[in-house]
């Protein structure tokens, strides 16, 4: 697929800008965490012609989200 090395290196890169933020803000108790839903239908697919079947929607990656976040902390998130 044309342009994925651009998206893998930008990927990449916000992985390591959190990895480093996590230790930075560490002491004043501010946690980070990658979200890596997998692949989800965005128009970045559309130069490639299509979505994969597997993927999921923007709603369904942020439904999934909501969810872990519940799972463990208890706490809702709103979105309005």
């Amino acid at each position: 697929m044309a342009y994925q090395s651009r998206y893998s290196a930008t990927k990449a890169a916000l992985i390591g800008l959190t990895g480093s933020l996590r230790y930075e803000l560490w002491d004043e108790k501010i946690r980070l965490s990658n979200v890596i839903p997998g692949t989800v239908a965005t128009p970045i697919w559309e130069k490639a012609g299509c979505a994969p079947a597997s993927a999921i929607t923007p709603e369904e990656a942020a439904c999934r989200l909501e969810n872990k976040i519940f799972e463990s902390t208890g706490h809702n998130l709103v979105t309005k």
